[in-house]
């Protein structure tokens, strides 16, 4: 039987003096210049800690850079592309590849394009004139059974127009 409970185990208890030591280097990591040893800030190599800082600080209010800093970043990014470039050579042959293949798909698509137009086209019902329909003359009155004829015929052929031109027969 415990006659103490262990204080060491409980979240408020005392800070170690291990405890003490890390959040004075963490706190005098902060305290440093922002930017690492490059713009003249200290070492915080090991220290995640203060990186996972110095990077919300940064994202939350970035710091503008210097025309120095920035001329070297740009530098830094063109230089990568050009080398980027250079070593990307073998690239040059799938794009002639793929090129060369599209040009030949393209007259593929001419050829049978013409081709089609070759063909005699199918023709027509030309839907202008009733005088087909009718052999006797007009009388007085039918007029209903004249336009219903009509109206019948040019059904007719509009449909077989559409069927022609889906190419159905």
């Amino acid at each position: 039987m415990k006659s103490r409970p262990d204080f060491d185990d409980l979240p408020f208890a005392p800070a170690s003096p291990a405890e003490e030591a890390a959040a004075a280097r963490l706190r005098d990591a902060l305290d440093a210049p922002v930017g690492g040893p490059r713009d003249g800030g200290g070492d915080v190599s090991g220290q995640d800690d203060v990186l996972l800082v110095r990077a919300l600080t940064a994202a939350h209010a970035p710091r503008g850079l210097d025309d120095a800093e920035h001329r070297r970043l740009v530098e830094e990014a063109l230089f990568a592309t050009s080398a980027r470039r250079k070593e990307r050579r073998g690239g040059t042959v799938i794009r002639v590849a793929f090129g060369v293949s599209g040009l030949f798909a393209a007259a593929a698509a001419v050829v049978i394009f013409v081709a089609r137009q070759d063909e005699k086209a199918p023709s027509l019902y030309v839907a202008r004139s009733t005088q087909s329909l009718f052999q006797e003359p007009f009388q007085v009155g039918g007029t209903a059974a004249r336009v219903d004829r009509i109206a019948s015929a040019r059904a007719a052929e509009f449909r077989d127009n559409q069927f022609t031109r889906w190419g159905v027969r």
